[in-house]
């Protein structure tokens, strides 16, 4: 196994963050109270339906929260701030930003779905990562019309639930756009490495979801963490994001409301996810 998969894990923001359905928490204080499941942001018809308890909390919930809003017409309200950030200035291409190596290594991938890089030189690598990952998965039958976030929200806007957002599509797209152009060539170098693999790995990932395995999950997310070429990528990716959700949590359990909370499951086990940090912080956490 490629060891480098974790951070295929972690990279997968806007895409497919990978979940463990019977991996759902609650967490409470006085009369406020945050449901925590992770999220699989691309999925197969057989993730459905989800389990009744999943239901349950959701129909208890006050408010809907998730990473961002990926709903079709917030992508179509963002699309043009996203083009424009995920793309070089008249003048430049990825050729000026990466090792000839790695644009050579793009080019060939590119070309096997009818695609090379001269019609997509202009765009960023964490863009050109994300797009290749996206293509790879639709291949693979992954789809993101059936990711976890969607379903739910779709069902919060049919139900008039509010919809509160951790992060939001700005800040991912800022987040992938302030990475240095190493920290972009590890992105990109990471999901070319994986591709070959991807198969195998989804099916490995879907099973453990359905089997509810915590740990397989946690060893995939975090087995490369101490792996000092990649330190920085966990830390932006997945740590200090993780610091952040956990603020905002704190935020929701001094409400008196109860929040249905989905993010990826990567940021929710292991040391220093989710769990572990409210944890820490002195608060009870249920798994349930």
């Amino acid at each position: 196994m490629n060891k480098r998969l974790p951070l295929l894990v972690g990279f997968t923001i806007l895409l497919a963050p990978l979940v463990a359905v019977p991996l759902f928490w609650s967490v409470e204080s006085g009369n406020a109270k945050v449901y925590l499941l992770g999220s699989m942001h691309a999925g197969t018809p057989d993730l459905y339906p989800l389990p009744a308890f999943i239901d349950e909390a959701y129909l208890a919930s006050d408010a809907l929260v998730v990473e961002a809003d990926v709903s079709e017409a917030k992508q179509r309200e963002i699309a043009g701030k996203m083009l424009s950030m995920a793309m070089y200035p008249d003048g430049q291409t990825i050729a000026d930003h990466l090792p000839a190596e790695l644009v050579t290594r793009v080019d060939t991938r590119l070309r096997e779905y009818g695609l090379n890089i001269t019609q997509l030189n202009r765009m960023k690598p964490w863009m050109l990562g994300m797009s290749l990952l996206s293509m790879e998965m639709q291949r693979l039958h992954y789809d993101t019309d059936l990711g976890i976030d969607l379903h739910y929200l779709h069902r919060a806007a049919a139900d008039s639930l509010e919809i509160i957002e951790l992060e939001g599509l700005d800040y991912q797209i800022n987040l992938f756009n302030s990475f240095n152009d190493t920290l972009q060539a590890k992105f990109l170098e990471d999901i070319l490495d994986n591709q070959t693999e991807m198969l195998n790995k989804m099916n490995e990932l879907t099973q453990a979801w359905k089997d509810g395995d915590e740990a397989t999950l946690e060893k995939l997310v975090t087995e490369d963490s101490d792996n000092p070429a990649f330190a920085g990528l966990y830390e932006a990716l997945i740590y200090q994001r993780n610091t952040q959700m956990v603020a905002k949590i704190e935020q929701y359990l001094k409400t008196g409301r109860t929040y249905f909370l989905i993010v990826g499951a990567g940021h929710l086990v292991g040391e220093r996810g989710i769990v572990d940090l409210l944890q820490k912080a002195g608060y009870k956490v249920q798994k349930l």
